[in-house]
Protein backbone atom coordinates (compact mmCIF):
# COMPACT_ATOMS: atom_id res chain seq x y z
CA UNK A 1 0.00 0.00 0.00
CA UNK A 2 3.11 2.15 0.94
CA UNK A 3 4.48 1.83 -2.14
CA UNK A 4 1.24 2.28 -4.29
CA UNK A 5 0.80 5.84 -2.36
CA UNK A 6 4.73 6.56 -3.33
CA UNK A 7 4.54 5.68 -6.88
CA UNK A 8 1.34 8.34 -7.48
CA UNK A 9 3.13 10.69 -5.81
CA UNK A 10 6.11 9.92 -8.39
CA UNK A 11 3.99 10.63 -11.40
CA UNK A 12 1.77 13.81 -10.32
CA UNK A 13 5.28 15.46 -9.47
CA UNK A 14 6.60 14.57 -13.49
CA UNK A 15 3.65 15.78 -14.61
CA UNK A 16 3.63 19.19 -12.53
CA UNK A 17 7.30 19.43 -13.80
CA UNK A 18 6.14 18.94 -17.39
CA UNK A 19 3.11 21.45 -17.22
CA UNK A 20 5.62 23.87 -15.94
CA UNK A 21 8.23 23.44 -19.15
CA UNK A 22 5.66 23.64 -21.85
CA UNK A 23 2.90 26.51 -21.05
CA UNK A 24 -0.02 27.66 -22.59
CA UNK A 25 0.48 29.61 -25.02
CA UNK A 26 -1.50 32.83 -24.88
CA UNK A 27 -3.44 34.60 -27.96
CA UNK A 28 -1.64 37.00 -30.37
CA UNK A 29 -4.26 39.89 -30.58
CA UNK A 30 -2.57 40.88 -34.23
CA UNK A 31 -4.43 43.19 -36.57
CA UNK A 32 -8.13 43.90 -35.96
CA UNK A 33 -9.79 41.69 -38.52
CA UNK A 34 -13.72 42.64 -39.77
CA UNK A 35 -16.03 40.08 -39.77
CA UNK A 36 -17.03 38.29 -43.39
CA UNK A 37 -21.00 38.00 -44.29
CA UNK A 38 -21.46 35.62 -46.70
CA UNK A 39 -23.59 37.09 -49.63
CA UNK A 40 -25.33 36.24 -52.86
CA UNK A 41 -24.36 37.71 -55.94
CA UNK A 42 -27.47 39.02 -57.65
CA UNK A 43 -26.82 38.95 -61.64
CA UNK A 44 -25.96 42.44 -63.35
CA UNK A 45 -29.35 44.49 -65.41
CA UNK A 46 -27.74 46.32 -67.94
CA UNK A 47 -30.22 48.95 -68.80
CA UNK A 48 -30.30 50.60 -72.24
CA UNK A 49 -29.04 54.41 -72.24
CA UNK A 50 -29.97 56.51 -75.60
CA UNK A 51 -26.99 58.18 -77.23
CA UNK A 52 -27.11 61.25 -78.60
CA UNK A 53 -27.04 61.87 -82.67
CA UNK A 54 -24.04 61.73 -83.84
CA UNK A 55 -23.43 63.65 -86.85
CA UNK A 56 -23.58 61.71 -90.34
CA UNK A 57 -20.03 62.68 -92.12
CA UNK A 58 -21.08 61.18 -95.59
CA UNK A 59 -17.92 60.96 -97.57
CA UNK A 60 -17.45 62.73 -101.12
CA UNK A 61 -18.08 60.32 -103.84
CA UNK A 62 -15.10 59.16 -106.07
CA UNK A 63 -15.82 60.98 -109.34
CA UNK A 64 -14.67 58.22 -112.39
CA UNK A 65 -15.60 57.89 -115.76
CA UNK A 66 -19.03 55.96 -114.74
CA UNK A 67 -19.35 58.27 -111.84
CA UNK A 68 -19.90 62.04 -113.24
CA UNK A 69 -21.04 65.02 -111.33
CA UNK A 70 -24.56 65.64 -111.64
CA UNK A 71 -26.16 67.92 -113.94
CA UNK A 72 -28.10 70.71 -112.27
CA UNK A 73 -31.61 70.92 -112.43
CA UNK A 74 -32.59 73.26 -115.15
CA UNK A 75 -36.63 74.24 -115.50
CA UNK A 76 -37.88 73.20 -118.80
CA UNK A 77 -39.29 76.51 -119.83
CA UNK A 78 -35.97 78.05 -119.86
CA UNK A 79 -34.38 75.50 -122.53
CA UNK A 80 -36.66 76.22 -125.47
CA UNK A 81 -35.65 73.05 -127.55
CA UNK A 82 -37.56 70.96 -124.72
CA UNK A 83 -40.46 72.77 -126.07
CA UNK A 84 -42.45 71.59 -128.99
CA UNK A 85 -44.56 74.87 -129.79
CA UNK A 86 -46.85 74.13 -132.67
CA UNK A 87 -49.83 75.79 -135.27
CA UNK A 88 -52.79 75.04 -134.97
CA UNK A 89 -55.61 75.41 -137.32
CA UNK A 90 -59.51 76.35 -136.93
CA UNK A 91 -61.47 76.45 -139.77
CA UNK A 92 -65.07 76.84 -140.01
CA UNK A 93 -67.60 77.62 -142.94
CA UNK A 94 -71.07 78.65 -143.36
CA UNK A 95 -72.53 78.27 -146.94
CA UNK A 96 -76.18 79.71 -146.75
CA UNK A 97 -76.30 83.71 -147.53
CA UNK A 98 -74.93 85.48 -146.56
CA UNK A 99 -72.95 82.76 -145.33
CA UNK A 100 -69.45 83.21 -143.63
CA UNK A 101 -66.21 81.38 -143.48
CA UNK A 102 -63.27 81.75 -141.14
CA UNK A 103 -59.64 80.17 -140.58
CA UNK A 104 -57.92 81.02 -137.53
CA UNK A 105 -53.91 79.74 -136.73
CA UNK A 106 -52.59 79.81 -133.52
CA UNK A 107 -49.63 78.32 -131.43
CA UNK A 108 -49.97 75.61 -128.59
CA UNK A 109 -47.55 73.98 -126.28
CA UNK A 110 -47.90 70.22 -127.31
CA UNK A 111 -47.54 66.96 -125.18
CA UNK A 112 -47.18 68.82 -121.95
CA UNK A 113 -48.02 68.51 -118.67
CA UNK A 114 -46.33 71.62 -116.94
CA UNK A 115 -49.73 73.53 -115.19
CA UNK A 116 -47.74 76.85 -116.24
CA UNK A 117 -48.20 76.01 -120.33
CA UNK A 118 -51.15 74.56 -120.65
CA UNK A 119 -52.77 77.91 -119.13
CA UNK A 120 -50.43 80.11 -121.78
CA UNK A 121 -52.68 77.37 -124.22
CA UNK A 122 -55.83 77.64 -122.21
CA UNK A 123 -55.22 81.28 -122.93
CA UNK A 124 -54.22 81.21 -126.23
CA UNK A 125 -57.75 79.42 -127.39
CA UNK A 126 -59.69 81.46 -125.34
CA UNK A 127 -58.14 84.92 -127.82
CA UNK A 128 -59.26 82.81 -130.78
CA UNK A 129 -62.53 81.44 -129.67
CA UNK A 130 -63.66 84.90 -128.50
CA UNK A 131 -62.40 86.32 -132.19
CA UNK A 132 -64.34 83.84 -133.81
CA UNK A 133 -67.54 83.68 -132.01
CA UNK A 134 -68.11 87.62 -132.35
CA UNK A 135 -67.37 87.54 -136.32
CA UNK A 136 -69.55 84.50 -136.40
CA UNK A 137 -72.56 86.67 -134.87
CA UNK A 138 -71.37 89.68 -136.62
CA UNK A 139 -71.68 87.67 -139.63
CA UNK A 140 -75.07 85.88 -139.25
CA UNK A 141 -76.80 89.07 -138.02
CA UNK A 142 -75.62 90.61 -142.00
CA UNK A 143 -79.53 90.36 -143.92
CA UNK A 144 -79.54 88.23 -146.69
CA UNK A 145 -80.16 91.52 -149.34
CA UNK A 146 -78.92 91.61 -152.57
CA UNK A 147 -77.43 94.93 -151.42
CA UNK A 148 -75.33 93.85 -149.05
CA UNK A 149 -73.29 91.99 -152.26
CA UNK A 150 -72.93 88.33 -153.26
CA UNK A 151 -69.65 88.19 -150.79
CA UNK A 152 -69.31 85.37 -148.21
CA UNK A 153 -67.98 87.71 -144.96
CA UNK A 154 -64.58 86.25 -144.08
CA UNK A 155 -62.01 85.81 -140.88
CA UNK A 156 -58.46 84.86 -141.26
CA UNK A 157 -55.92 84.72 -138.23
CA UNK A 158 -52.06 84.41 -138.32
CA UNK A 159 -49.34 84.63 -135.90
CA UNK A 160 -46.00 85.77 -135.58
CA UNK A 161 -43.54 84.86 -132.56
CA UNK A 162 -41.66 88.04 -132.31
CA UNK A 163 -39.88 86.63 -128.63
CA UNK A 164 -39.13 83.28 -127.48
CA UNK A 165 -36.37 82.74 -125.03
CA UNK A 166 -35.64 82.46 -121.50
CA UNK A 167 -38.87 81.57 -120.14
CA UNK A 168 -40.69 84.61 -122.16
CA UNK A 169 -42.74 84.46 -125.28
CA UNK A 170 -44.50 87.24 -127.39
CA UNK A 171 -47.30 86.65 -130.02
CA UNK A 172 -48.53 89.03 -132.24
CA UNK A 173 -51.98 87.81 -134.03
CA UNK A 174 -52.75 90.19 -137.08
CA UNK A 175 -56.34 89.98 -137.74
CA UNK A 176 -57.84 90.27 -141.14
CA UNK A 177 -61.94 90.41 -142.07
CA UNK A 178 -64.47 91.24 -144.42
CA UNK A 179 -67.68 91.30 -143.31
CA UNK A 180 -70.44 90.65 -146.47
CA UNK A 181 -71.66 94.58 -147.68
CA UNK A 182 -68.35 96.51 -146.32
CA UNK A 183 -66.23 98.76 -148.48
CA UNK A 184 -63.37 97.02 -148.34
CA UNK A 185 -61.49 94.72 -145.81
CA UNK A 186 -60.15 95.60 -142.36
CA UNK A 187 -57.64 94.63 -139.98
CA UNK A 188 -56.08 95.23 -136.17
CA UNK A 189 -53.48 93.52 -134.20
CA UNK A 190 -54.06 91.38 -130.81
CA UNK A 191 -50.93 90.43 -128.85
CA UNK A 192 -49.86 88.09 -126.11
CA UNK A 193 -47.28 88.32 -124.01
CA UNK A 194 -46.08 85.68 -121.15
CA UNK A 195 -44.36 84.82 -118.74
CA UNK A 196 -43.75 80.83 -119.03
CA UNK A 197 -41.83 80.87 -115.63
CA UNK A 198 -44.66 82.64 -113.79
CA UNK A 199 -47.62 81.22 -115.92
CA UNK A 200 -49.11 84.37 -116.68
CA UNK A 201 -49.16 87.50 -118.65
CA UNK A 202 -46.98 90.41 -118.75
CA UNK A 203 -48.51 93.51 -118.93
CA UNK A 204 -46.88 96.28 -120.30
CA UNK A 205 -46.52 98.37 -117.03
CA UNK A 206 -45.14 95.28 -115.05
CA UNK A 207 -41.68 95.95 -117.76
CA UNK A 208 -41.28 99.42 -115.87
CA UNK A 209 -39.71 99.87 -112.42
CA UNK A 210 -43.11 101.18 -110.18
CA UNK A 211 -44.12 105.04 -110.46
CA UNK A 212 -42.09 105.28 -113.77
CA UNK A 213 -44.01 107.80 -116.29
CA UNK A 214 -43.13 104.75 -119.17
CA UNK A 215 -46.18 105.84 -121.47
CA UNK A 216 -44.68 109.35 -121.89
CA UNK A 217 -40.66 108.11 -123.45
CA UNK A 218 -42.58 105.42 -125.76
CA UNK A 219 -44.98 108.23 -126.94
CA UNK A 220 -42.23 110.36 -127.36
CA UNK A 221 -39.72 107.86 -129.40
CA UNK A 222 -42.89 106.65 -131.45
CA UNK A 223 -44.11 109.98 -132.35
CA UNK A 224 -40.77 111.68 -133.51
CA UNK A 225 -39.97 108.00 -135.76
CA UNK A 226 -43.57 108.23 -137.20
CA UNK A 227 -43.18 111.87 -137.93
CA UNK A 228 -39.72 112.17 -139.42
CA UNK A 229 -40.80 108.70 -142.18
CA UNK A 230 -44.14 111.07 -142.91
CA UNK A 231 -46.29 107.90 -141.16
CA UNK A 232 -48.03 110.34 -139.32
CA UNK A 233 -51.48 111.41 -140.15
CA UNK A 234 -53.52 110.74 -136.54
CA UNK A 235 -51.15 112.22 -133.64
CA UNK A 236 -53.04 111.74 -131.15
CA UNK A 237 -53.19 107.80 -131.95
CA UNK A 238 -49.21 108.11 -130.47
CA UNK A 239 -50.15 110.21 -127.70
CA UNK A 240 -49.27 108.34 -124.17
CA UNK A 241 -52.03 106.58 -123.39
CA UNK A 242 -52.40 103.14 -122.19
CA UNK A 243 -55.36 102.78 -125.56
CA UNK A 244 -52.76 103.99 -128.13
CA UNK A 245 -49.95 101.36 -126.50
CA UNK A 246 -52.16 98.06 -126.12
CA UNK A 247 -50.48 96.51 -129.07
CA UNK A 248 -47.02 95.78 -127.72
CA UNK A 249 -44.33 92.76 -128.02
CA UNK A 250 -40.95 92.17 -127.16
CA UNK A 251 -38.03 91.49 -129.65
CA UNK A 252 -34.08 90.57 -128.82
CA UNK A 253 -33.38 94.07 -128.61
CA UNK A 254 -36.80 95.94 -127.62
CA UNK A 255 -40.07 96.57 -127.82
CA UNK A 256 -41.99 96.58 -131.12
CA UNK A 257 -45.02 98.90 -130.81
CA UNK A 258 -48.11 98.39 -133.36
CA UNK A 259 -50.88 101.19 -134.31
CA UNK A 260 -53.68 99.74 -136.02
CA UNK A 261 -55.31 101.18 -139.25
CA UNK A 262 -56.61 104.16 -138.43
CA UNK A 263 -54.99 105.07 -135.58
CA UNK A 264 -51.65 107.37 -136.84
CA UNK A 265 -53.18 107.29 -140.72
CA UNK A 266 -55.57 106.33 -142.95
CA UNK A 267 -56.80 102.98 -144.01
CA UNK A 268 -55.07 102.93 -146.95
CA UNK A 269 -51.43 103.55 -145.12
CA UNK A 270 -52.07 100.19 -142.94
CA UNK A 271 -50.79 99.05 -140.00
CA UNK A 272 -47.30 101.20 -138.50
CA UNK A 273 -45.06 99.66 -136.54
CA UNK A 274 -42.44 101.29 -134.57
CA UNK A 275 -39.36 99.47 -132.81
CA UNK A 276 -38.62 101.28 -129.42
CA UNK A 277 -34.48 100.07 -128.28
CA UNK A 278 -34.15 98.49 -124.97
CA UNK A 279 -31.07 101.24 -124.43
CA UNK A 280 -33.91 104.34 -125.13
CA UNK A 281 -36.06 102.52 -122.05
CA UNK A 282 -33.11 101.52 -119.56
CA UNK A 283 -33.27 103.80 -117.28
CA UNK A 284 -36.95 102.98 -116.85
CA UNK A 285 -36.57 99.21 -117.40
CA UNK A 286 -37.04 96.33 -114.16
CA UNK A 287 -33.99 94.65 -113.71
CA UNK A 288 -36.18 91.35 -112.19
CA UNK A 289 -39.15 89.45 -113.33
CA UNK A 290 -39.43 88.92 -116.97
CA UNK A 291 -38.13 91.83 -118.81
CA UNK A 292 -35.01 91.47 -116.40
CA UNK A 293 -34.20 88.00 -117.99
CA UNK A 294 -34.34 89.56 -121.61
CA UNK A 295 -32.28 92.04 -121.19
CA UNK A 296 -29.70 90.13 -118.85
CA UNK A 297 -26.20 89.89 -120.88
Amino acid sequence: MKRTLIIVWLVSLLLGTMACQIGVPTQDPGLPTMGVTETQTQPTQTTAVPLLPAETIIAEPTLTATNPPSTPTVDPVLDTSRLVLESRTHSEENTTLPGYRFSSTFPIFAATNDERLIRFNTNVEEIITGLENSFRTDALAIPNDPNFGPNQSTLEIQYLVTYFERGVISIYFDISYFISGAAHPNGYSIVLNYDLLAGAQINLADLFLPGSDYLQPLSQYCTTALANQGRLEFPDGALPNEVNYKSWNITPTGLRITFDPYQVGPYAMGFQVVDVPFVELGSILRSDGAIGRVIAP
